[in-house]
C-alpha cells in the first residue's frame, strides 16, 4: 500500500471518527485533510455524500417527560441522517414492588420496525396498553417516579449497526 493512499484510509478513519463526535460531515473533512478551515470543494463534498463504508449514524430524540396517560403512548423522533436504515424500537420499564414480597411488574410495548430515508425523520409512538397504564398510574399516585427506556436498535442495506436508548419520564394530570 503507498503513502498516498494509507494516507487516505486514515483520513476516512478520521473524518467518520470526528463526525461522529458531533461535527458535521464536511468540517471532518477539513480537519481529516489537515487544510484548517479552507478545505477543498472535493475533500468536503465527498465527506458530505453518505459513505457506504462508514459506521451508521442514528438520532432519537423526544420530550424527556410525557403525558402518557393523556397520550396512551410514548413518542420519540428517530433519524438516520446519513444513509436509509431500518430502525426498531420498543420501550421497557422494570416495576419493583418493594416490601410487598411479589415480583416486579415488567412493562414492555411490541416493536415497532420503520424504513427511514437517509435524513428523513420520523415520529414513532409506542402504545401501552391500558393494565400498562393503570400499572404506571399507580406507582404515580404512590409517589413513586418511574423512568421508561426507549430502547431503538437500526441497520442499513451494507449492514452497519447503530443502537441508542432515551429515557422518558411519564406525567400524570393533576386529579
Amino acid at each position: 500500500m503507498g503513502s498516498a493512499s494509507r494516507g487516505a484510509c486514515v483520513a476516512t478513519a478520521v473524518a467518520a471518527g470526528v463526525a461522529l463526535a458531533g461535527m458535521t460531515a464536511a468540517d471532518a473533512a477539513t480537519r481529516a485533510a489537515g487544510t484548517g478551515s479552507g478545505a477543498s470543494a472535493t475533500a468536503a463534498s465527498a465527506a458530505a455524500a453518505p459513505a457506504a463504508d462508514g459506521p451508521l449514524s442514528l438520532e432519537v430524540s423526544g420530550a424527556p417527560r410525557q403525558a402518557v396517560l393523556k397520550t396512551r403512548a410514548l413518542v420519540v423522533r428517530v433519524r438516520c441522517p446519513l444513509t436509509a436504515c431500518t430502525a426498531v424500537a420498543s420501550a421497557r420499564a422494570r416495576l419493583p414492588r418493594a416490601g410487598l414480597g411479589l415480583p416486579a411488574i415488567t412493562i414492555q410495548t411490541p416493536a415497532r420496525t420503520v424504513r427511514l430515508g437517509s435524513d428523513v425523520p420520523r415520529t414513532l409512538r409506542l402504545p401501552l396498553s391500558e393494565p400498562q397504564l393503570r400499572a404506571l398510574a399507580g406507582r404515580f399516585a404512590g409517589g413513586v417516579q418511574t423512568r421508561l427506556t426507549v430502547h431503538v436498535r437500526a441497520h442499513d442495506d451494507a449492514g452497519h449497526h447503530a443502537a441508542r436508548a432515551f429515557a422518558i419520564t411519564p406525567t400524570f394530570p393533576d386529579a
